[in-house]
């Protein structure tokens, strides 16, 4: 491996050269901030250690051997704190994309962003007569935002669908009058939040992988869509809300669909996706 600027076939990279690289494009850059990124586990440790120099003579340098990965992780998470300027915020989206990120430390997140959504949901709940009808107020409130956001959008969204979705997810003891569409089931057993909760605690590590590939193989096919749509292209560049804000919903939809018992199916079609779409390109291009 060759890491331009360093000798040819070298790849071991100490922190010193890690800044001096980054200084190239972030001149403001530090060894105190690189240390931060390692301490915070948002940059892997050294697997090379410096070993003892004697008695007055310090301790030789630790290092990196995989140094090119190193400085593409480095300026990933300068481009993601740029975006989520808290660091907690990065660890997701950096997994996301493919970068060393201790699953632990993934899985913890993966719990606060539902505990987090749980508790919003939650709030001020007891001012309410029932659990139903707090959530339904919840609904009006989540309805006239996604109104404000883009009427357009959502013209074809009634508030009915919304507050089913709510009391599905987030009340436990919500029992509707009539019953509902085999979907809105599928919705009620999967989706509800303590039971995604309970999922990621007991997750196998293995599994929680296969969460991350999935993502990659969904956003490749969105890149292609976006490479043929400027106007979609265009809005894409933001990848770290898509990898954080985005990328947690996504993640937990993937989940849900795999423990009910669809992971097959997602295996077989999902690696095939940026096909299916380039053949759907292919047969609107023939058909214009």
């Amino acid at each position: 491996m060759n890491i331009k600027g360093k000798p040819e076939g070298s790849a071991r990279l100490s922190e010193d050269d890690l800044v001096a690289f980054l200084k190239r494009s972030i001149p403001d850059i530090t060894k105190r901030r690189i240390s931060s990124w390692r301490a915070k586990k948002l940059l892997p440790g050294f697997d090379i250690q410096g070993a003892g120099g004697g008695r007055g003579h310090g301790r030789e340098s630790s290092y990196w051997s995989q140094g090119e990965m190193i400085i593409k992780q480095a300026t990933a998470i300068h481009e993601a704190l740029n975006f989520h300027p808290r660091i907690e915020d990065a660890y997701l989206p950096l997994w996301l994309f493919g970068y060393e990120i201790d699953t632990e430390t993934v899985r913890k997140k993966l719990l606060e962003e539902i505990t987090s959504v749980r508790e919003v949901l939650a709030e001020g709940e007891g001012s309410c007569e029932s659990l139903e009808d707090y959530f339904f107020d919840k609904a009006s409130d989540l309805f006239a935002a996604l109104l404000e956001w883009d009427q357009d959008a959502v013209q074809d969204l009634t508030f009915e669908q919304v507050e089913l979705f709510v009391q599905m997810i987030a009340n436990p003891t919500y029992r509707p009058d009539d019953p509902p569409a085999v979907e809105w089931q599928f919705v009620r057993k999967h989706f509800l939040l303590p039971v995604l909760e309970d999922t990621v605690t007991n997750l196998p590590k293995g599994e929680l992988e296969q969460l991350r590939t999935d993502y990659c193989l969904f956003i490749n096919g969105i890149r292609l869509l976006a490479s043929v749509f400027p106007a979609f292209s265009s809005g894409f560049p933001q990848k770290y809300w898509v990898g954080g804000s985005l990328g947690f919903f996504i993640v937990l939809f993937d989940l849900a669909f795999r423990r009910s018992g669809y992971g097959d199916f997602i295996d077989l079609h999902l690696p095939r996706l940026p096909i299916y779409i380039q053949l759907a390109l292919d047969k609107r291009r023939t058909s214009e």
